[in-house]
């Protein structure tokens, strides 16, 4: 199976078990239902995180490593660039529920970042590691 399959598959599932856990904790620990808003976040993240996985992963293929430092850089900046716009609208738009949805927004960027570092690492590791 090729690489970008398995990881679009455990990315839905990891995503997944994320939005059951956000649901547990929502609906039995802080006895209030997480909006809609918030299960939108996990779609947000999804789709940020596998497209910049495939490129970083088409990037780190390249045997060129000063080309990829640059890329990888400039994509994370990229990254929380548009996730601090889409943090900020939120807030200026809807102005209710902000506080949850602040801290569930941080708690997935960083969660989805670990994720996607850990699995790029794993990648370029084997690819460095294989014979040309």
């Amino acid at each position: 199976m090729p690489h970008h399959v398995r990881f679009l598959t455990f990315l839905g599932l990891f995503t997944v078990f994320l939005a059951g856990t956000m649901w547990v904790i929502f609906t039995c620990l802080l006895h209030q239902p997480a909006g809609l808003s918030c299960y939108l976040l996990f779609l947000y993240f999804y789709s940020l995180t596998a497209l910049i996985h495939l490129y970083l992963v088409k990037t780190g293929k390249n045997k060129d490593p000063k080309r990829f430092v640059p890329s990888f850089m400039g994509i994370v900046g990229l990254k929380m660039f548009l996730s601090l716009a889409y943090l900020f609208a939120y807030i200026a738009i809807v102005q209710t529920n902000i506080v949850p949805f602040a801290v569930s927004f941080l708690v997935l960027y960083f969660v989805y970042t670990t994720v996607e570092v850990m699995a790029l690492l794993r990648v370029l590791k084997k690819h460095k590691e294989t014979p040309s």
